[in-house]
């Protein structure tokens, strides 16, 4: 059985305002975006700047106050690691702060958007913000904002299948309430018995429709040029494909099932 955490949201909010920053708008939609590569960036770049060694020469109340943020930022790190293990586990989620929906993520280090060098792409299928991400070009709080502001953008899923008839208030306030195994409001919708399985596949489907494309931001806030985008989201596509093709021909050797057989 997997441990509950015992962690509140608030310590989990002041830990990311110790690595974050106040700049970044912190909510339970944040801690169910973060991951851990994200994390242990902002960790590194904090402590980087706030090791006690850059301060030796300083007077002894400088040398103790920046040994107590240094202890300050180690201990934020450890409590966000600790949530972030014990969310992406397998097996049933732990109690975590409610509303966002949660998703998985390799834990390793990005290029910095500035700091030189190559990028280092996972051997792995990415959503187009994992993407920019990992090739330097956002930072991870630019990835949280994103995901933020397109969520904005369309209604929720509740208020669509009402539109649509398929569920009403009462329904809507149950499924809020209930507590199973899934965070997510259309898989509970579905334990209930409120939705098909057929129903939510729709209702997803077109709650995408209603949202501005997630590139769209980082135009918007001069962080990328449109013809940036789309050369983007082509070497987003080859990546994906050579991943596949990886996949398949791995499975193949391996005696598993091919995907794409026959086509």
């Amino acid at each position: 059985m997997q441990p509950k955490s015992n962690i509140s949201e608030s310590a989990l909010l002041d830990a990311c305002r110790i690595l974050f920053g106040t700049k970044i708008d912190l909510s339970s939609q944040f801690l169910a975006y973060l991951q851990p590569a994200g994390a242990k960036s902002a960790y590194r770049e904090k402590a980087k700047k706030n090791h006690p060694d850059l301060f030796a020469d300083s007077p002894p109340g400088v040398r103790r106050r920046q040994s107590e943020l240094f202890q300050e930022i180690h201990g934020a790190y450890k409590l966000l690691a600790s949530y972030l293990d014990q969310r992406n586990r397998p097996g049933p989620p732990p109690t975590r702060p409610a509303g966002g929906e949660e998703r998985t993520a390799k834990d390793s280090g990005p290029y910095r958007r500035g700091t030189g060098g190559p990028p280092h792409l996972p051997r792995q299928h990415l959503e187009f913000g994992l993407f920019l991400y990992y090739r330097g070009l956002i930072a991870y709080p630019d990835l949280i904002a994103a995901l933020l502001w397109q969520r904005r953008q369309r209604p929720n899923l509740g208020a669509l299948a009402k539109r649509w008839g398929w569920l009403d208030d009462q329904k809507i306030q149950a499924t809020l309430q209930h507590r199973g195994s899934g965070n997510r409001f259309g898989t509970r919708a579905l334990q209930l018995g409120f939705l098909t399985g057929i129903q939510l596949q729709a209702l997803l489907r077109y709650q995408q429709t209603l949202h501005k494309k997630f590139g769209q931001y980082f135009v918007e806030q001069g962080i990328l040029k449109a013809a940036d985008i789309d050369r983007l989201a082509e070497d987003l596509d080859k990546h994906n494909q050579g991943i596949a093709v990886t996949n398949r021909y791995r499975s193949a050797a391996t005696g598993g099932p091919t995907p794409f057989r026959g086509r």
